[in-house]
């Protein structure tokens, strides 16, 4: 984990960023049994600069998330 956080040019630049955690190699994984998604879009979606949603995509935002069992939205 280290030396994935130390060599930052394999996950951000100045175009986009990706959580250093994605370059972790896992021996094993156990998830639980039940895992419960939450997702922040449709409130801190607009945060970013540059991102208008409209009533139009964040409904459709929404009901793809509940489609897909998203737990709270």
């Amino acid at each position: 984990m280290v030396s994935a956080m130390k060599d930052s040019t394999r996950w951000k630049n100045d175009s986009w960023w990706v959580s250093p955690y994605n370059f972790i190699e896992e021996t094993s994984v156990e998830f639980p049994k039940d895992i419960e998604f939450e997702d922040i879009t449709l409130r801190d979606g607009e945060q970013q600069a540059g991102v208008v949603l409209r009533k139009e995509d964040k409904m459709e935002i929404a009901l793809k998330l509940a489609e897909i069992g998203v737990e709270r939205i």
